[in-house]
């Protein structure tokens, strides 16, 4: 790909880790002189960076038409595409050395109104939560079924991993050109998910509820519907792909601590009162969590050159 010249940075300012990833990202791009900012304050930008967990990547892709970069602070992590300890691959981005991944997105009509894009699924559900709803679905104008349960959802191949699979979905290939509907505690024994083609134009109407209904959509967005809801294939968003060896903290064997203080000694060896002040963590954090990295062998320990009554710490590539 073409080298990036500008990129926008979009961060959870509610999660201490991704602000703290965020300054990273800054320093790395500010090394190596490219033009960065707030993505969330407008701009255009080659790319956008999301510091954050799945969330704050779901959110981005309702609002970024750029390529979307994840860098994981969160506790899943499934659509992001680098961790918190890795942000010197920044690097690689800059140079050109990477990829674009499309995922398909839907787009979703609430009463005839325009309810924006949604990357994972949407959903129809009752707006109490101990209530039916009861609804009609059409797909391409031909009736399917009417059924009444907790709700039904719409969701893409990259959705299928999430809330739809818990609800009895199937997991469907991120490539696959489907999209799958997925009753939710039907009040009938037979019903079952339906796959569709990805240019299907999915209604569901006669929607009714006792308190009144909602659409959710990636667990995000909710709106209120009063007769139906219409889902139709939305414009892709780009992933960007790197290509790298996984490591065991991509792999989420460290914890979150513990990639803050691994993102620290990343930027060379310090002592534990040196990773105290960069990390932002208390003493007895950074002192248990510096013991189970030792006994883990993510970093090594040894007396300092300048004061050997301090010890000084490094991080270890473990593949």
């Amino acid at each position: 790909m073409k080298n990036v010249k500008s990129i926008g940075i979009f961060w959870d300012a509610r999660n201490e880790l991704a602000v703290a990833t965020k300054k990273r990202c800054e320093s790395v791009l500010r090394k190596c002189g490219i033009r960065f900012g707030d993505a969330g304050k407008g701009g255009k930008y080659g790319i956008v960076i999301v510091v954050g967990g799945d969330g704050t990547m779901l959110k981005a892709a309702r609002e970024f038409d750029a390529p979307l970069l994840g860098i994981n602070c969160g506790k899943v992590g499934h659509i992001m595409e680098i961790d918190c300890s890795e942000t010197g691959l920044l690097k690689d981005v800059i140079k050109g050395k990477y990829s674009l991944e499309k995922r398909q997105r839907i787009s979703c009509r609430i009463d005839g109104k325009d309810a924006g894009y949604a990357l994972n699924e949407a959903l129809v559900a009752a707006k109490d939560p101990i209530s039916l709803v009861s609804y009609r679905l059409e797909a391409n104008g031909k009736p399917k079924w009417a059924d009444s349960g907790d709700g039904v959802m719409v969701c893409t191949p990259t959705g299928s991993t999430g809330h739809a699979l818990s609800a009895g979905g199937a997991e469907i290939s991120k490539g696959a050109k489907v999209v799958q509907v997925v009753p939710l505690n039907s009040a009938s024994l037979g019903r079952r998910p339906l796959v569709l083609e990805e240019s299907a134009e999915i209604r569901i109407c006669g929607i009714h509820s006792r308190k009144g209904s909602i659409v959710i959509m990636d667990g995000q967005n909710t709106g209120i519907v009063e007769k139906e809801v219409v889902i139709r294939k939305g414009r892709p968003v780009s992933l960007v792909v790197l290509k790298r060896l996984k490591t065991a903290l991509g792999r989420g064997k460290v914890s979150a601590a513990g990639k803050a203080i691994l993102a620290c000694l990343a930027e060379g060896p310090l002592n534990q009162k040196e990773i105290t002040g960069k990390s932002g963590l208390s003493e007895r954090t950074v002192r248990r969590v510096l013991e189970r990295l030792l006994k883990e062998g993510h970093i090594s320990k040894k007396r300092g050159e300048q004061d050997r009554r301090k010890a000084v710490f490094t991080a270890r590539a473990v593949l």
